[in-house]
């Protein structure tokens, strides 16, 4: 059966552009400085959805706090701009476009200089995110990241298949996912082909997680299928090499 070419995503893997530039302000948008020189992510900040603008933040504040954990020693200043300035992680309304984008400028003035001394070396607190593929807890973080900007609306998934039909949407956890690479045993030669892969969040782990030559999904059905398009180019903007960081 001939599929729609709309309904066929595959995750990507073109290398992204470095940047280390400034983050300037923009209204409605979050910006966040790769601290390896990686690209500068932005995010639409929706004032008509809280919960989601919570859920995003939240992501954003996990990196941040996963470079501190990291490099506790050689960015001090961290500290010193989230910890014992006027925004902490504690404190900050997640709802609230400016406290939010305090947090985040005080990162940037940090992660800016330091992404140009990174350039060309290697940290020892960082080896595995130098990989060419990076572990769970560093994919897991990136398949988050992907899937919050790229369905605007997961409730709608839930409601988007008939009932009593042969189309079901279901998700499946991260450890799930981890659980079948480490069954299956995947090699290089390998092509992983997900049929009826929903928004192709497996695919996109797979593509992540394994050296499959590659990974790719197919969905008939259009909402999902438009989810996982662009999930899939999102993912691309972040290879395994982790240039978010």
């Amino acid at each position: 059966m001939a599929l729609p070419a709309s309904a066929s995503a595959e995750i990507g893997r073109s290398p992204s552009t470095s940047s280390t530039g400034s983050a300037t302000h923009s209204e409605g948008k979050l910006r966040m400085v790769s601290i390896f020189g990686g690209e500068t992510i932005c995010f639409d900040w929706k004032p008509d959805e809280p919960q989601r603008n919570s859920e995003l933040v939240s992501i954003l504040f996990e990196v941040i706090g996963l470079c501190i954990k990291r490099l506790p020693c050689a960015l001090p200043t961290i500290f010193a701009h989230l910890d014992n300035g006027a925004s902490t992680f504690n404190n900050v309304d997640k709802t609230n476009l400016e406290e939010v984008r305090s947090v985040i400028d005080d990162f940037n003035k940090v992660a800016a200089p330091y992404a140009k001394l990174w350039k060309g070396q290697t940290n020892p607190a960082f080896e595995s995110w130098s990989q060419d593929r990076a572990d769970v807890e560093l994919l897991t973080i990136i398949c988050s990241l992907s899937f919050s900007r790229a369905v605007s609306n997961p409730q709608l998934l839930n409601n988007h298949y008939a009932p009593f039909s042969s189309g079901v949407y279901g998700e499946t956890s991260y450890e799930q996912m981890q659980s079948i690479i480490d069954q299956i045993g995947f090699r290089e030669s390998d092509v992983f082909l997900d049929l009826g892969c929903g928004v192709g969040q497996l695919v996109m782990y797979v593509a992540g997680g394994t050296r499959v030559k590659r990974a790719v999904g197919i969905e008939i059905n259009d909402l999902p299928a438009k989810y996982g398009a662009a999930m899939g180019e999102d993912f691309s903007k972040y290879p395994p090499t982790l240039a978010l960081y």
